[in-house]
């Protein structure tokens, strides 16, 4: 089997209102469809990626030269195949940078990656490992104006739809502010509900150890992305060093070498770290495997329909993150079927590869390359 052809569609969806964490705002869903076609009739089906800035380039990326090396390969060769995608990244990111590059590699492995399960008729989550075949599941919430009693009520209304527990953002409030609603979350909704903190780098190292001593007695399951971008490895480790609360962080990473930083520094006792992001299925699992050895948790940022499968298939794995239907319209809408949730549990698509079915109707209405 050969591939011949590998395509690309990008959709951008508004948002029915702007969403808020530490340091930025979010007001429309982008997201890269990639399709891989081969010389037998089996045509992959994913997509990947949330980001609003460099889209247009990776699309070029991904329809340009990393088609062009792929074009004629066997696509089961998922290792062989990223490193020829990977040894054109030199070419592009002098002027562009790792960051949209490593995306559009990402996006095609993905891609590779359902292929191959569409091909041997097994999911993704079997292919690289099939330790469990659900996972635990948790909401995202942000930062919206007049939460309060509101933001209780929904998340109640989110425990009683099956799911665990609660991403929260914090860090663009006062960190008294921040602790005040941990506190709320937590007697509301009982000690059997899971809550993680994400501050998106928005606090300073001594801000940071103020909420996570301070936090200590409600139990999060960890702390993420805590101290602002400069100096970060190390003021994780301080901040790691201070409590009692785990430390996560990944996501801002495009590769493995920068995870294993976190790795090597004990900056960390999670990394989140994004397929989407850092090159992909076969560049997460280097790092996952690395992480493993160091007696570290992975998560996954965002993208339920590829970490259903990452963090069910491995025996580190933690939870999967799933946005409310008006914060990830591609996740709720694009999809025909999705995994069933229920007491904290998302259950793994029982169909090849990544188990996408989408309705085109839906990509054709937002398409814009």
């Amino acid at each position: 089997m050969k591939i011949t052809d590998v395509k690309a569609t990008t959709v951008k969806i508004p948002l029915e209102k702007v969403f808020s964490g530490s340091l930025y705002d979010v007001g429309f869903r982008c997201t890269i469809i990639t399709s891989i076609e081969t010389d037998e009739g089996v045509v992959s089906q994913s997509y990947s990626g949330d980001d609003r800035s460099t889209f247009e380039f990776q699309h070029e990326l991904v329809t340009g030269p990393l088609r062009d090396v792929l074009i004629g390969e066997d696509p089961l060769r998922t290792e062989y195949l990223w490193e020829k995608m990977f040894n054109l990244a030199p070419n592009y990111t002098h002027d562009h940078g790792p960051r949209p590059v490593m995306r559009a590699i990402g996006a095609v492995d993905t891609s590779l990656w359902d292929l191959k399960g569409r091909i041997l008729n097994t999911s993704v989550n079997n292919l690289i490992g099939g330790f469990a075949k659900s996972a635990p599941v948790v909401r995202f919430r942000y930062y919206e104006e007049g939460a309060g009693d509101e933001e209780i009520e929904q998340l109640l209304e989110s425990k009683d739809n099956g799911f665990g527990g609660v991403k929260l953002k914090v860090g663009r409030a006062s960190v008294a502010e921040d602790i005040n609603r941990v506190k709320r979350i937590r007697q509301s909704l009982g000690d059997d509900f899971m809550i993680i903190c994400d501050a998106n780098e928005g606090w300073y190292l001594t801000e940071a150890i103020q909420f996570a001593r301070e936090t200590e007695q409600y139990e999060l399951a960890w702390l993420e992305e805590p101290v602002r971008w400069h100096n970060a490895v190390e003021n994780m480790r301080k901040v790691r060093e201070s409590t009692i609360t785990p430390v996560c962080a990944g996501q801002g990473e495009n590769n493995k070498w920068g995870c294993w930083r976190l790795i090597e520094n004990e900056s960390v006792d999670v990394i989140n770290v994004d397929a989407s992001i850092a090159g992909g299925i076969t560049e997460w699992q280097k790092i996952r495997s690395a992480a493993e050895i160091k007696g570290i948790k992975m998560g996954h940022h965002e993208e339920p329909h590829i970490s259903v499968h990452l963090m069910s298939a491995i025996p580190n794995g933690t939870f999967v993150e799933v946005f409310e239907e008006f914060r990830d319209p591609a996740y709720h809408q694009m999809n025909k079927i999705l995994p069933e949730i229920s007491n904290g549990i998302i259950e793994v698509p029982n169909t090849p590869g990544l188990g996408l079915d989408f309705d085109y109707s839906f990509i054709n209405k937002y398409r814009i390359l």
